[in-house]
């Protein structure tokens, strides 16, 4: 079936090579909603080392009415399918990449740290810039994009509700220690080594920055807890980390806390603090900075489609593609929010606004954290000026040293 678009070579060579990638939506298939797809699709490596799909089935049960789309498949049916699969990522994307795992998991950082940790904890002290405005933030979100009758009901497919169901499905299955962690999130999507991937800017731009700041909690950590006797008899940071494992009204219900909450080295201290900082800052920007770009032109990455998604192969005409697009009215709003939401003027990764640490082993530490993430940007800026497309989404220098959060225009 696949064959043809391989580039003379059989779907087990492709395999057996590491050139076919897959992307499932399942998901979306537990969800009481007849009007999105729940896609996978295949896609290949070809020599140019770009990643093409070659297969795209729109549903996940087999049957007549759910055919396998075809690159070979009419034009116009072929890009009709495509914007179908895309209007399902970016359902995804919205509830679960940009909502749930950046913006309500670091308010539920947030609330653990302001009830457990004093704001002389140093572990306060590392949090507070990055957390500081996600409250507030989160709940402008909430009342005036999530609500019933706002934006996100208006011009999505899945509506408030369905984003909030999709949501809660995908924070069952998100754990800290895989999802949150970077060089596990990359091995586990089998997208960690660039002999196989070569063109994958995120992975390539975002893994040394994790190490940054994975070197500033490390040095930050071990001038406190290199005694694991110390760590363990913090009453604070005990009860913290409890909370952030708890399930229930009094606990913020995160997978993959080592010990289920119980940190008992510094190590995995240093993982915890690594991966909110992370996701905070660079996984933000990485997720939330491209939305113009990606939504802007409705048929790239559309956030609502008209009429049902495509049963069969048959010829469609310009005037399908045109049919299912949203109004015009509803353009302008997709275009107008997801511009704001794009900008760039908030505090970053390095300019807090303010000093939170004065410990002079810590501000060494700073100092030098500093001084790597002007050199990682140097690195970026001349990847970039390689690449066949410009990736500057985490690019400290181009992003105010990583947008913590989302502008001036949302606080």
């Amino acid at each position: 079936m696949v064959e043809p678009f391989l580039e003379g070579l059989s779907l087990q060579e492709a395999m057996d090579g590491n050139r076919i990638f897959m992307v499932n939506l399942e998901i979306l298939s537990r969800l009481d909603h007849d009007q999105i797809p729940s896609p996978f699709a295949l896609f290949f490596l070809n020599g140019k080392k770009n990643l093409m799909p070659i297969a795209i089935q729109l549903f996940q049960q087999k049957g007549d009415d759910n055919p396998v789309f075809l690159p070979s498949d009419p034009w116009y049916t072929w890009s009709l399918v495509k914007m179908w699969y895309n209007n399902a990522e970016a359902q995804y994307h919205r509830a679960c990449s940009l909502i749930g795992y950046t913006h309500l998991f670091i308010e539920a950082v947030a609330v653990a740290t302001h009830r457990n940790l004093s704001p002389s904890h140093p572990v306060f002290r590392l949090l507070a810039p990055f957390i500081r405005d996600v409250i507030p933030l989160n709940c402008f979100e909430l009342n005036e994009l999530l609500a019933p009758g706002s934006w996100v009901d208006k011009v999505t497919t899945l509506g408030s509700q369905g984003t909030l169901n999709l949501l809660s499905l995908g924070w069952q299955e998100w754990r800290l220690d895989v999802q949150g962690c970077l060089p596990k999130d990359l091995s586990t999507r089998g997208v960690d080594n660039p002999e196989v991937l070569p063109d994958y800017p995120y992975r390539d731009d975002s893994l040394p920055l994790y190490h940054s700041i994975e070197n500033l909690v490390r040095t930050i950590v071990y001038n406190r807890y290199l005694d694991p006797d110390i760590l363990r008899n913090d009453s604070e940071l005990s009860a913290w980390s409890r909370e952030l494992a708890s399930d229930g009204s009094d606990g913020c219900s995160i997978k993959g806390i080592p010990g289920d909450g119980l940190i008992s080295t510094p190590d995995e201290l240093v993982l915890v603090l690594t991966s909110i900082i992370f996701v905070s800052t660079v996984g933000h920007s990485a997720v939330n900075t491209p939305q113009y770009e990606e939504y802007g032109y409705l048929p790239n990455y559309p956030a609502v489609l008209r009429g049902s998604p495509p049963r069969d192969k048959s010829w469609r005409e310009e005037s399908a593609i045109l049919a299912c697009l949203p109004s015009k009215s509803v353009s302008l709003d997709i275009m107008l929010i997801t511009k704001l939401l794009s900008e760039k003027h908030s505090y970053g990764l390095s300019n807090l606004g303010a000093q939170y640490m004065y410990h002079p082993d810590d501000v060494k530490a700073w100092e030098r954290f500093i001084d790597d993430l002007r050199g990682i940007a140097h690195t970026i800026q001349d990847n970039n000026r390689k690449r066949s497309t410009v990736y500057d989404y985490i690019n400290p220098i181009k992003t105010l040293w990583l947008d913590v959060w989302h502008g001036q225009t949302e606080r």
